[in-house]
């Protein structure tokens, strides 16, 4: 996906547009256990792929210490549920619009060190991603190849402890934030001895943080970059880039 972390998903599609259904089951030692089931589809001017993973484990595990005494590792189980899924359409011959959206669920123990362990504390994460992009390699009969793309992420991670080594009662922190874009980019095609391209970025985030409390913080950022491609002579070439950000 265009945000994936911690190998949610592995996707290997098929060549030439092929349509069809993929399933697996794995399991492994700490209680590990997977799930795989993904499907894929096409049509004359359509294509796309759907596909999700469950993963679990329990992860706890015996261990020696410095000091020759044995113990066990606890607090490591975690689950992990990610689906993706993405259509491509060809409205014409040069064009083409890409949809993709992206789902993850992690929950886990957080186990902290040996000296202090954590049995009770657990760290949750939720995040989801949508993108819709357009690319059309046919402007200007082919003179020009254009690009956009926006994007919508949210994170929403949150902290427990129910009995803490250093504090009492129960610490809790949370973070959450969004990321909004848009994206263009315009590539000149029509010479082969130099290569202009644009681009140009805005983006809106906004963070949240804290306990009972939270903090909450904005930004927009803009941005545009110029680069130029040039080909003096066979297997020689020179680049060129200017960015300002705001």
């Amino acid at each position: 996906g265009s945000a994936a972390q911690g190998g949610v998903l592995h996707l290997r599609t098929k060549r030439g547009g092929a349509s069809g259904i993929w399933g697996a089951l794995r399991g492994g030692s700490f209680g590990l256990a997977q799930s795989d089931l993904g499907l894929q589809w096409a049509t004359t001017n359509t294509d796309g792929l759907a596909a999700a993973r469950i993963e679990r484990a329990e992860g706890d595990f015996e261990f020696i210490d410095d000091n020759g005494v044995a113990g066990v590792r606890q607090n490591n189980a975690y689950l992990r549920v990610g689906a993706l899924a993405r259509e491509r359409w060809r409205p014409g011959p040069t064009g083409e619009v890409t949809a993709l959206v992206e789902g993850l669920f992690d929950t886990r123990g957080e186990p902290g060190s040996v000296q202090q362990p954590s049995v009770g504390a657990e760290g949750t994460q939720r995040r989801g991603v949508a993108s819709l992009a357009w690319r059309d390699v046919g402007l200007g009969a082919g003179t020009f190849t254009a690009e956009a793309r926006g994007h919508l992420a949210y994170r929403d991670y949150h902290f427990t402890d129910d009995a803490p080594t250093f504090a009492g009662g129960v610490t809790a922190h949370r973070l959450t934030d969004t990321d909004l874009g848009l994206t263009t980019h315009l590539t000149y095609e029509g010479s082969g001895a130099h290569r202009p391209q644009l681009t140009a970025e805005l983006r809106h985030e906004t963070a949240e943080t804290g306990a009972d409390t939270l903090r909450t913080e904005t930004r927009t950022r803009a941005a545009a970059m110029s680069a130029w491609q040039l080909f003096p002579a066979d297997g020689l070439e020179l680049v060129g880039a200017l960015r300002l950000d705001t």
